[in-house]
């Protein structure tokens, strides 16, 4: 577990055990996300004092396939947007991804938060098969997305 002072807050970053995912698919709920968790995938959390109780404050999922990993769903609750949870939340994710490429689509807009974390815009045309489909699918219904990479080991 890993911890830092946010804007206003001590916060900590840890990967929720299986038996925990339920409390992701809780707070993407109430941050009105709606997502399923899946078994396979792992989920990291930022939590801190909210009301003198340990919230999640920000969440992402990743998908780790034996090439590449997939980075998903990452949001901060409403509540507690531009005050840097987003970037810690990138930051200490960082070593858990670093030995392979890992790709997301972000919404249009939030490509500067990603390239604090080394990502990169990528073409739909320069990227594996399954992720181009993918980028070509979440379009097709209307996301304002784009594609970006971050390369194994470019810390």
């Amino acid at each position: 577990m890993s911890e830092a002072r946010g804007a206003h807050q001590k916060l900590s970053f840890s990967r929720l055990p299986i038996s925990q995912h339920l409390l992701a698919k809780k707070f993407y709920r109430t941050a009105k996300y709606p997502h399923k968790t899946n078994r396979c995938e792992h989920i990291y959390v930022v939590k801190g004092e909210v009301a003198q109780t340990k919230e999640i404050l920000a969440c992402v999922r990743i998908e780790a396939q034996p090439d590449y990993n997939f980075l998903r769903s990452m949001v901060v609750h409403p509540n507690h947007r531009r005050q840097g949870i987003g970037y810690f939340l990138l930051a200490q994710l960082v070593p858990y991804i670093k030995n392979n490429d890992t790709w997301c689509f972000p919404f249009m807009g939030l490509e500067q938060l990603y390239r604090h974390a080394d990502f990169q815009l990528v073409n739909s045309h320069s990227c594996p098969a399954t992720i181009a489909e993918r980028f070509q699918n979440y379009r097709s219904r209307g996301r304002n997305i784009c594609i970006m990479r971050r390369r194994a080991d470019s810390e």
